[in-house]
């Protein structure tokens, strides 16, 4: 935060340091003030491509329209996967059910719709 230019926000992993730039606001003023917070319980939604490469030497793609859905927890690296792929519209309404979630939520919402367990990912071979 600088006197005349206000907040400013700074993403980063906390074992990052911190570099002279991120003192400097977008018009040159010099912070006065660094507070350092810790991400909320809240999970981030993510929409992964289930498309792979099914035979080598033609580069086949299927699952080219496929979607699995992810969430994650920047608070304590936490994630789960869905256990089958969707299409995109599928995806897109079943992510829209977890926006604005906190994790013990989403946890539940996830578990109910019974869409896969925790530690389940994508096996890239």
């Amino acid at each position: 935060m600088s006197e005349t230019d206000g907040a400013w926000l700074v993403l980063k992993d906390k074992d990052e340091p911190e570099l002279p730039a991120e003192s400097i606001s977008s018009s040159g003023q010099e912070a006065v003030m660094l507070k350092k917070c810790k991400p909320g319980n809240y999970i981030s939604v993510n929409i992964l491509p289930a498309a792979r490469i099914t035979d080598d030497v033609k580069k086949t793609i299927n699952y080219e329209k496929d979607f699995y859905v992810q969430l994650y927890c920047l608070s304590d690296d936490w994630s789960v996967i869905s256990e089958k792929s969707y299409s995109s519209d599928e995806a897109l309404k079943l992510a829209s059910r977890f926006v604005g979630l906190t994790k013990d939520r989403a946890i539940k919402v996830w578990n109910m719709r019974k869409l896969g367990s925790e530690g389940n990912r994508i096996e890239l071979l």
